[in-house]
Order: structure tokens, then C-alpha cells, then sequence
């Protein structure tokens, strides 16, 4: 772990895109310490 190359996030792009509805029900209020909460 430490250093990333383009092809990576890229690929983490492209992975974060998939998800992304996922990531922004379950990733963003966590982040955000809650916002119903």
C-alpha cells in the first residue's frame, strides 16, 4: 500500500462508478458523521 499508479485509479474510478449508489447510501452519511442522525 502507499503509492498508486493511474491504471489504479482509474480502475478505482471506473469500481467507484459501479457502485455508486451503494457508496452514496451507505459511504456518504457515514462520512458525514450522519444526517439524520
Amino acid at each position: 500500500m502507499g503509492q498508486w499508479t493511474m491504471e489504479q485509479l482509474r480502475n478505482l474510478k471506473d469500481l467507484e462508478a459501479q457502485v455508486s449508489p451503494l457508496a452514496k447510501i451507505n459511504i456518504i452519511p457515514i462520512s458525514k458523521g450522519g444526517l439524520d442522525e
